[in-house]
């Protein structure tokens, strides 16, 4: 029972960190944010795309540093705390793939179809159910308490008079993105849901 808790647990991590990795490298949806936030009007399209692109390559590790005076100090300390999160998700999402990989071949080599079939299935009930509180939730509340709980210090809360990344991020494209991921989660538990009850019903375990 604990592992199968486990395992479900691992599902519903696994399928929004997916879908926080397709949104957050997501080039064409930052240049789909910028037209709808008019942040060309302020940068104009060729430094906005540059430093998005230099903070794409930041996040992923082909910078240690984050250069030139675009963002000024506190905005680099941030999102320093940024990229540290940014990591640990993907690093989970790494464990939590291999994790769920190495327990399928387990049931697989045990036959026991029923049992996973079981799991995809509480997995799957289990993130409908969170995407439905998430579409009906206060987003502006959770917004705040994020940044409350992840970050130990303040230097999130920018000045767009001062502070050019909220000008680029302001608030309306975290609710977009807010709104992106759930909608891949959902679409991924689908599709778990379909492979569960067309293919692996199908299946011949061993």
């Amino acid at each position: 029972m604990k592992i199968k808790l486990a395992f479900v647990l691992l599902v519903f991590v696994f399928v929004f960190l997916l879908a926080f990795q397709f949104e957050i490298f997501n080039l064409k949806f930052y240049e789909k944010e910028f037209i709808k936030n008019n942040v060309y009007d302020k940068f104009g399209k060729e430094q906005t795309l540059e430093q998005t692109n230099n903070l794409i390559d930041y996040f992923n590790g082909k910078y240690k540093v984050l250069g030139g005076d675009f963002f000024n100090d506190k905005e680099k300390v941030h999102l320093e705390d940024v990229k540290f999160l940014i990591n640990l998700a993907t690093s989970l999402f790494y464990l939590s793939f291999l994790a769920i990989v190495l327990y399928v071949i387990f049931l697989f080599k045990t036959d026991q179809k029923e049992k996973l079939r079981a799991s995809i299935s509480a997995a799957s009930f289990l993130i409908i159910f969170v995407v439905l509180l998430l579409i009906f939730s206060n987003f502006s509340a959770l917004f705040l308490d994020f940044h409350k709980i992840l970050f130990t210090n303040d230097l999130w809360l920018l000045n767009p008079l001062e502070d050019n990344l909220i000008v680029m991020f302001p608030a309306g494209f975290f609710y977009d993105i807010f709104l992106e991921i759930i909608l891949d989660a959902l679409i991924i538990t689908l599709t778990l849901i379909l492979i569960n009850t067309k293919i692996l019903n199908n299946v011949k375990f061993k």
